[in-house]
């Protein structure tokens, strides 16, 4: 369910790329490359907090572990895992925002 979500925002957000290309003013470019980068770095720290918390919690249950001493063991991974999907989100809003500006002015244009 995350990842249709993950894939239709992201085709969502190239296609009204597509559609606002030449209206975009260099500004707007600059919000929207600056989203992009902290998009990217944020689905790479998301991406390796999930991993390493995988790998920590199957060393952990391997060790024989409880539970609730599993979850201490990878609290940290999960709370940057957290951080950067809030990262995230804040890249998705300068996009989002850039192109709401952009869209405003055109209709306030004509």
């Amino acid at each position: 369910m995350g990842a249709t979500i993950g894939i239709n925002t992201m085709l969502l957000l190239a296609s009204v790329t597509f559609i606002f290309e030449k209206q975009l003013h260099d500004a707007a470019r600059k919000s929207i490359g600056i989203g992009l980068t902290v998009m990217h770095y944020s689905l790479l720290f998301f991406w390796l907090s999930l991993l390493a918390a995988g790998i920590a919690r199957s060393i952990a249950l391997y060790e024989g572990n409880y539970f609730a001493q599993v979850s201490r063991k990878i609290m940290l991974y999960l709370v940057g895992f957290s951080a950067s999907g809030v990262v995230l989100v804040v890249g998705i809003c300068l996009i989002a925002f850039s192109f709401i500006k952009t869209i405003s002015e055109k209709q306030l244009e004509d």
